[in-house]
């Protein structure tokens, strides 16, 4: 029976994540009829067919891992692959197979992230667990020096990406470890970063996490209270400091379309436009980036008309600079109508108490919680390289000197 429809066939058993009784009974069902099927499609000698087997999991398991606890977990795993039990050959299934379009740039395939984690050893030994493979190798020298060691989208580096389904108790290294031996042959590397590797275990929280929980629930309470103070006050008899966190208050204000006589209300249309901008072009970014589209398709389409909007998305950046600069040359003449003289200490310090706050707080959630907002096989790689300039370089960016 040929590997790959075998594993054709799992794929299509597997649509009930828990396996169960009926797919039990259907399997030894489905297993003889496909033995016939290949005898007849696919006359080859049963100990070349063994020895794809063999080769195909020496590649997807991690044999030749660092820690011993991985080394007897991936044997397991591969003595119960050559064995066909179900709960393996789904972990080999959910690895990434050979895309199609490979002539087109479709170099990147991110195998089957749900079935993967979904996985459970016997005796819950371990679970499935995902890891993004990045390679360096097998491209030409001439490619491969356009690639960064360490992009913010996985995607933009031009070089195959897989996945791989190991056992859980495996750490990245133990994968890179075993993954170096076998693309050495072929004078290539794996590039594999501790948040390469992701599962559906759960991740204890610490303690930083802990106070930024303790934090929000503090806010939220101030909210509850403010709010509850200002219902039940009556008339005008309401402190304005008791109800600073108030929901009606607030809620007033940033839906309150009143503008001063002083307003330079010809701007509003550009700040939608830019914003409409910047939007649309982090969004087509963001699909330039995906796994599954073709570099084919990038290199033909890129300078196309309708995309240079998208390549000059800064320049909407350059907008927002534009429409401050304006404001605070507007503001500062008005002061001097006014025979008002501008105090430079007390302007630089009402403007940054005005925007720190907010970039304070999606710091502290980027460096903290915010990791586990998502999940899937790129999430814990991709955020890792924001969430790790948050935690090391926090005071820069709360500075403004980042």
């Amino acid at each position: 029976m040929s590997f790959s429809v075998w594993c054709l066939v799992v794929f299509c058993l597997t649509w009930k994540s828990t396996g169960g009784d009926v797919v039990d009974d259907l399997l030894g069902d489905f297993t003889s009829r496909l033995k016939d099927i290949g005898e007849v499609l696919l006359p080859v000698p049963e100990d070349t067919l063994k020895e794809g087997l063999q080769r195909a999991g020496s590649f997807f398991i991690p044999l030749d891992s660092e820690t011993e606890l991985c080394r007897n977990h991936s044997r397991l795993m591969y003595e119960s692959f050559l064995n066909f039990d179900f709960w393996a050959i789904r972990m080999v299934d959910a690895s990434s197979k050979v895309p199609s379009g490979i002539l087109d740039g479709h170099i990147m395939d991110l195998g089957s992230h749900d079935q993967c984690v979904s996985v459970e050893a016997p005796e819950k030994l371990f679970r499935g667990q995902t890891c993004v493979v990045e390679t360096r190798g097998f491209l030409p020298e001439s490619v491969d020096k356009l690639n960064p060691e360490r992009s913010l989208f996985v995607s933009i580096r031009t070089d195959l990406l897989f996945t791989v389904c190991v056992p859980s108790s495996c750490t990245a290294q133990d994968v890179k470890a075993h993954l170096n031996v076998v693309l050495n042959s072929v004078n290539a590397s794996a590039i594999i970063f501790d948040s390469s590797c992701s599962s559906d275990i759960p991740i204890p929280f610490n303690a930083a996490e802990w106070m930024v929980i303790l934090l929000a629930a503090l806010i939220l309470g101030l909210v509850i209270l403010s709010t509850s103070y200002e219902n039940s006050s009556m008339g005008t008899d309401k402190n304005t400091l008791l109800c600073a966190f108030s929901l009606r208050t607030n809620g007033r204000q940033m839906l309150s379309t009143h503008t001063s006589s002083a307003a330079l209300t010809c701007l509003n249309g550009l700040r939608v436009l830019a914003l409409l901008w910047i939007m649309t072009g982090h969004r087509m970014l963001q699909m330039l980036g995906a796994i599954k589209l073709r570099q084919k398709d990038i290199v033909e389409r890129i300078d196309h008309l309708p995309w240079s909007p998208v390549e000059n998305t800064h320049l909407a950046v350059e907008i927002f600079f534009l429409i401050s600069g304006i404001l605070v040359t507007y503001g500062y003449l008005r002061q001097t109508l006014k025979s008002r003289k501008l105090n430079i200490l007390h302007f630089y310090l009402y403007r940054y108490l005005r925007l720190t706050p907010a970039l304070a707080a999606v710091v502290l959630l980027y460096a903290t919680v915010a990791l586990r907002f998502s999940d899937g096989p790129l999430w814990r790689r991709y955020f890792d390289v924001l969430s790790s300039d948050c935690r090391h370089y926090w005071w820069a960016t709360l500075l403004y000197i980042n």
